[in-house]
């Protein structure tokens, strides 16, 4: 009762402090507003110096881009003037392509009317010679001729006889009158197409001088230093290199223009990001004014609710208000336990009462009964306690065991798992494996890095293919073959050759050894222009071919050499080396090296 009155005592001293509970939370709400104020305040002047260190940071990267792009305009004008030239000199090289077409158009027209006009002569030799044998032959015949009008009794036009003993007979073969006739025609017919294939031939030729004439005044036009002969050859890189020079120049000038429009961009943008500068260091100064207008607020505030806090004994009504109903639960479990032990104590009175009456029963009961065992009573039950213990063990050991062997089962049921998704991988990373391996049961055993090499293979026989055909004289051709012979070995980079002669396709194993070194000879040829071609500006200007000579008949010895001769023509430098004698007679610069009787050998240089 006394703990119960002084929790009310307790209770009525923090209600009466409630009201200045409320005023320091109102005071705690206004400082913390006006310290989120400050808080705002300085991180908008933190952002705001920041925008200002890199919008001036920005206006002094744009001012000096601006100092840079000062010359755009004329640098502009400069590429301008720079692709006009180039583009006249352009059109000046196409007019010498085109020029360099027609006379090359010309020629052939030239060639093949001379080629048709001395087929007409020939032909019109021919019949001219025909019909002037015809011709003796019909005048040797006349006497035959005039024999065949004769009669008995009339008299000869030429001897006036009347008698005709011994007529002139006409030779079988003799031809008539119709038939010279015929034959006249014909000559003079073919004749007529000779001198219209002779006048053909002339006006071409004349168009082919006029052409030639054209194509010269271009060339000296378009090269002037380059001499006649080497205008065709020299032609197409210097178009190359104006064309080049133009798209260079194009992107010269886009480049220009992006500089002049961006100069453009900045000549707007400065002003724009100077007056937002300036209205930026405006506001910092406005936010530092409003942040310490709110330092002095929060500072007052402060001091007021330090001085509210050390008068009251919790930090806040709620507080305050939590110790209150503290209390009164205080209270009422005080009430409830006086209560509670009111009715226990007289309960447990009751209960005294009964069981004494019910112990003095049972005395009298057990005046007369005999002594209980009760140590083997005990006993027993230790026993069967001990029993229950085993039983219990058993059971858990069985339990353990049966949890142990789910573990495992389930561990094998995931490992399993794991096993047919690895199979499962296996197996499509052995067919990866075998496909690029090429490896592959029943198909092509084609590696990776053979069909990479396929494609490059392929150019390398293209090219190789321009010289084997002038070798063989027409006859051979390389091709890869595209099937395997079986699927056993490694394949795709063997060889067969078409015989354009029978128009059969078969392995490069059938060659005979002139034509074998005839095929390897164009191959490495063949890679030699197609590693200047891949390589950029890597150049093979010099080649040495080593023996193999010695196993061409003489018509593909002068095939192969004609090849090489091309090649030195071409500007490279073409070494051949051999023991055959024949080279001797076709290789003009020599470098002969003889072995000495004295076990030397010496040099001797044929130019």
């Amino acid at each position: 009762q006394a703990e119960t009155e002084a929790l009310e005592k307790e209770r009525a001293a923090i209600e009466a402090q409630l009201p200045d509970y409320a005023e320091l939370d109102a005071q705690r709400h206004a400082l913390s507003d006006t310290q989120k104020a400050l808080d705002a305040f300085t991180a908008d002047a933190r952002s705001c110096d920041t925008q200002l260190a890199a919008l001036t940071q920005s206006l002094e990267a744009m001012r000096a881009e601006r100092e840079q792009l000062s010359g755009a305009g004329e640098e502009r004008a400069r590429l301008e003037a720079a692709r006009q030239q180039k583009e006249l000199r352009l059109k000046t090289l196409d007019a010498l392509a085109a020029a360099l077409a027609d006379l090359s158009a010309a020629k052939k027209a030239l060639v093949q009317a001379q080629g048709i006009y001395q087929e007409k002569a020939r032909m019109a030799s021919e019949k001219k010679a025909a019909y002037d044998a015809q011709h003796r032959a019909y005048l040797d015949e006349q006497a035959g001729i005039l024999a065949q009008t004769l009669a008995v009794g009339v008299p000869c036009p030429v001897c006036g006889s009347i008698a005709h003993p011994a007529p002139a007979r006409i030779a079988p073969h003799a031809p008539t009158r119709e038939q010279l006739e015929l034959f006249r025609r014909t000559a003079e017919e073919a004749e007529r197409d000779a001198s219209s294939a002779s006048a053909e031939a002339g006006q071409r030729k004349g168009i082919w001088e006029e052409k030639r004439a054209a194509a010269v005044r271009a060339a000296q036009e378009a090269l002037p230093e380059t001499p006649v002969e080497k205008v065709s050859a020299a032609l197409p890189s210097e178009a190359e290199e104006t064309k080049r020079r133009l798209a260079q120049l194009a992107a010269d000038i886009a480049a220009a223009q992006r500089k002049e429009k961006r100069r453009a961009e900045l000549d707007k943008q400065l002003p724009a990001q100077q007056q937002r500068e300036k209205a930026l260091t405006e506001h910092i100064a406005m936010l530092g004014a409003e942040a310490a207008a709110a330092r002095a607020q929060i500072t007052a505030a402060q001091q007021h609710v330090a001085a509210l806090a050390e008068k009251l004994k919790f930090e806040s009504e709620s507080a305050a208000r939590a110790r209150t109903m503290q209390l009164l639960e205080q209270q009422r479990q005080r009430k409830a336990a006086l209560n509670a032990a009111q009715q226990t104590f007289e309960q447990r009175s009751v209960l005294v009462t009964s069981l004494t009456a019910k112990a003095d029963e049972m005395a009298k009961l057990l005046q007369d009964r005999e002594p209980f065992d009760l140590a083997a009573a005990k006993e027993a039950r230790a026993k069967l306690a001990e029993r229950k213990a085993d039983a219990s063990r058993a059971r858990q050991e069985h339990l353990a065991r049966v949890l142990t062997n789910q573990t495992a089962l389930e561990h094998i049921r995931s490992a399993q798992a794991e096993v047919e998704a690895l199979e499962q991988r296996l197996t499509w990373m052995r067919a990866l494996s075998d496909t690029a391996n090429g490896t592959l049961s029943g198909k092509e055993k084609i590696m990776l890095e053979t069909y990479v090499q396929m494609t490059y293979f392929d150019r390398i026989i293209e090219r190789a293919n321009t010289r084997f055909m002038i070798m063989s004289g027409g006859q051979y051709e390389l091709k890869r073959r595209r099937q395997a012979a079986d699927n056993r070995s490694q394949t795709g980079l063997e060889l067969n050759v078409i015989d354009h002669y029978n128009g059969t396709e078969r392995s490069v194993k059938t060659l005979s050894g002139g034509e074998s070194f005839q095929a390897s000879l164009s191959l490495a040829l063949g890679l030699s222009d197609e590693i200047q071609s891949a390589s950029g500006g890597v150049r093979l200007d010099t080649m040495f071919v080593d023996e193999g000579f010695g196993s061409l008949d003489e018509e593909s010895l002068r095939q192969a050499v004609n090849a090489l001769s091309g090649l030195a023509e071409g500007n490279r430098l073409v070494g051949i080396i051999s023991h055959v004698s024949e080279l001797k007679e076709r290789i003009e610069r020599q470098i002969v090296v003889k072995k000495n009787a004295t076990g030397g050998s010496s040099v001797e240089i044929v130019l």
